[in-house]
């Protein structure tokens, strides 16, 4: 019994892991002028599909007249999962861009 119920713990934590491919980029105002956008993937998701989802999210904050890049910063993070007798890694990505617009 204890195995089904591990077994139904691991497929719905992984099904559920796979939706944080999906939150879409945060923009936040620094005091500089500049805009900071991230955005996080689970560790499947591709570097590309990150930085173009941070892409899109600089237009919409420049109103479509363009940006500049100041700075970019990918992470990849790893934190211990501890989950009925068994002791695990989840892993995600985070994409950090420092944009200015034109």
């Amino acid at each position: 019994m204890n195995k089904y119920l591990n077994l139904i713990f691991a497929v719905t934590t992984v099904s559920l892991t796979g939706c944080a491919q999906m939150v879409p980029a945060q923009a936040t105002k620094l005091n500089t002028g500049n805009y900071m956008i991230q955005t996080t993937s689970n560790i499947f998701g591709s570097n590309q599909a990150m930085e173009d989802k941070v892409n899109k999210k600089a237009e919409l904050v420049c109103e479509g007249k363009g940006f500049s890049e100041v700075g970019n910063n990918l992470q990849t993070h790893s934190q211990t999962i501890y989950m009925s007798q068994v002791v695990t890694t989840g892993s995600f990505k985070v994409l950090n861009k420092t944009i200015k617009c034109n």
